[in-house]
């Protein structure tokens, strides 16, 4: 414990009535500490006042890191949850802010009538990759444009990988690449997509 001389005004103390005796309590932001400032003044005195900092319980320290992976393992949750993407085996493996890698198996139902992989089951691939990427800075976000080539066709029963990589990031929108490849040792590229995202003003939760 400490005794300091301050700028009383600063904290609104009235030091008008000669025979009061006052206190006020300052809590910075994003601190664990709390300043409190006792005055005392009497006809004839000195006007003094005496501070002590103490641990504030009720305050907790600002963590950004901390918030940050909370608001990804939430996401988490949800995108693991999606129930589309469950009904297609889509499986999430990585998610970090603006990047997610996931992985699908080719399916026999997933075929066209040619016999190969149909290019909707993989654009759906590319689509929860940049669902992902473009909602992990934890604020609501939605596709406003996706364009997608196709470089090969794979077996139908190949499992697929994906990475979406954030490009950059607006205010009110973000690019992304999705990258597709077959799971095999010359990592086939199976197509490559480029998103638009929307991003709302609300958060996810909210």
């Amino acid at each position: 414990m400490s005794d300091f001389r301050f700028a009383i005004y600063d904290f609104g103390l009235d030091l008008t009535n000669p025979k009061s005796t006052q206190e006020a309590a300052y809590a910075p932001n994003d601190s664990n500490l709390v300043l409190t400032l006792s005055v005392g003044t009497r006809l004839g005195e000195e006007k003094r006042g005496e501070g002590k900092i103490e641990n504030n319980p009720k305050s907790k320290v600002h963590n950004p890191q901390s918030n940050q992976q909370s608001t990804i393992e939430n996401l988490k949750s949800k995108i693991t949850a999606d129930p589309f993407a469950q009904s297609m085996g889509i499986e999430l493996l990585e998610m970090k802010p603006g990047y997610s890698r996931m992985a699908m198996a080719l399916q026999p139902h997933m075929v066209n009538f040619h016999g190969t992989p149909h290019g909707g089951a993989i654009f759906t691939l590319a689509d929860a990759a940049f669902a992902a990427a473009c909602n992990s800075h934890g604020q609501v976000a939605v596709a406003l444009s996706m364009t997608i080539n196709y470089r090969a066709a794979v077996a139908p029963d190949t499992r697929l990988l994906v990475e979406a990589v954030e490009e950059s990031l607006g205010g009110r929108t973000g690019l992304y690449r999705m990258t597709v490849t077959a799971d095999d040792k010359q990592k086939t590229l199976v197509a490559v997509c480029d998103g638009t995202a929307y991003r709302k003003k609300e958060m996810i939760g909210e």
